[in-house]
């Protein structure tokens, strides 16, 4: 077993809400939403967030069932993930990734947003939130000059 392959089980609680970045192909960053409370889970990819019928949708809840089921605990040990229903996005005017670099700002907005239960906006700028990402990273964070010595 390689050394990368070692890891604990996660454990979560029936009203445990799960954002799960997943960078796919090694190329892009989606986002994975799982609501344990209302078993149900919905799977963001920037460039269409609101498509569940196309494979490539349903492979990836796919995927995201097996991993839960090999590498979650639910509740107390002896309780299984509970059935998950793969939904359509429930965000109304959801930005579309319209490049192919920004994948991870879109998905940092989109789990900033749910977790805010804030609306969405069209008018969504990728580079603008970048810098703004950048200033909120500077001026909240201790200094890390020393971290990496």
């Amino acid at each position: 077993m390689s050394s990368w392959e070692v890891y604990d089980k996660f454990t979560f609680n029936q009203n445990s809400v799960v954002i799960l970045p997943w960078n796919i192909g090694r190329t892009h960053w989606i986002v994975v939403f799982i609501n344990f409370n209302t078993e149900q889970c919905y799977i963001m990819d920037q460039f269409k967030p609101y498509d569940i019928t196309d494979r490539t949708s349903k492979d990836r809840f796919n995927q995201v069932i097996k991993k839960l089921k090999s590498d979650v605990s639910y509740g107390d040990d002896t309780h299984q993930c509970p059935p998950l229903t793969l939904i359509p996005c429930p965000f109304e005017n959801v930005p579309e990734q319209i490049d192919v670099f920004n994948c991870g700002v879109y998905i940092i907005y989109y789990a900033f947003k749910f977790m805010d239960n804030s609306n969405f906006s069209l008018e969504f700028d990728p580079k603008a939130y970048r810098k703004y990402l950048k200033t909120y990273l500077l001026e909240n964070f201790d200094d890390m000059t020393n971290v990496c010595l």
